[in-house]
């Protein structure tokens, strides 16, 4: 029974396989695309929704998880889901921090010129 389970997965896998790998360019991961990937969809509706709907029914699966194979597959769906939405909320907060920053930098330089003018050392922009 378990080499038929097995044989039958790797079948799968394989099906699956062919059917995704030719839009996975594999030889170009981009990493600063991923980012701007993941800071665009962490606020969008559609994918808050799929994240709630595939973690509801991920912690519904686990209780009623008839045997530990099974457990153990959902939680590794569930943590995979967690890890890319913690990347998603770990990129917003670091675009935010850096927007932060360039505004903090834009208020300062503003507020030096405006203190040279006042003293008559610079010239109006």
């Amino acid at each position: 029974m378990q080499y038929f389970r097995r044989v039958l997965i790797s079948l799968l896998v394989k099906l699956l396989d062919e059917r995704v790998t030719p839009y996975a360019d594999y030889k170009q991961i981009k990493p600063k695309a991923m980012k701007t990937w993941l800071w665009e969809n962490f606020s969008n509706v559609g994918w808050r929704s799929y994240f709630a709907h595939q973690d509801l029914m991920i912690l519904r699966s686990m209780s009623f998880a008839q045997s530990q194979d099974k457990y153990m597959q959902l939680v590794g769906r569930r943590l995979q889901l967690l890890y890319i939405f913690e990347a998603m909320k770990r990129e917003d907060e670091n675009r935010k921090s850096n927007m932060e920053k360039v505004k903090d930098s834009l208020k300062r330089n503003r507020e030096i010129r405006k203190a040279k003018m006042r003293k008559g050392g610079g010239t109006r922009i």
